[in-house]
């Protein structure tokens, strides 16, 4: 759910100045969890949107700081078992393919 501008403690314009404070430390965060620059910025545009959509939530402008980097921390995890699961997927997936004699004898 999208909310109208109108309703968030935090002008819009002022927004922009949030990502420029803390859009850096953002991203550093999750790249030290995720270990890839294009995942990293993902989970930082992803932690903004939510961030953007919940700002009515925010409980006093001297946590803004912690309550992003906990957005992008959890966008991280969340990235993370994803990226678990569709890699048991895959492993399971190739275990089970049958491969012909030829193939089986070069691996």
């Amino acid at each position: 759910m999208i909310h109208s501008p109108q309703c968030f403690p935090i002008p819009h314009g002022e927004f922009a100045d949030i990502f420029d404070r803390y859009g850096e430390l953002m991203l550093r965060t999750a790249y030290s969890i995720v270990k890839d620059r294009d995942s990293a910025e993902d989970a930082v545009q992803n932690a903004l949107i939510q961030a953007w959509q919940h700002l009515p939530s925010l409980r006093g402008t001297g946590v803004l700081r912690s309550w992003l980097l906990r957005i992008v921390v959890n966008q991280c995890i969340s990235f993370k078992r994803r990226r678990a699961r569709f890699t048991m997927f895959l492993s399971q997936s190739f275990s089970t393919i049958i491969l012909p004699p030829c193939a089986k004898a070069r691996l």
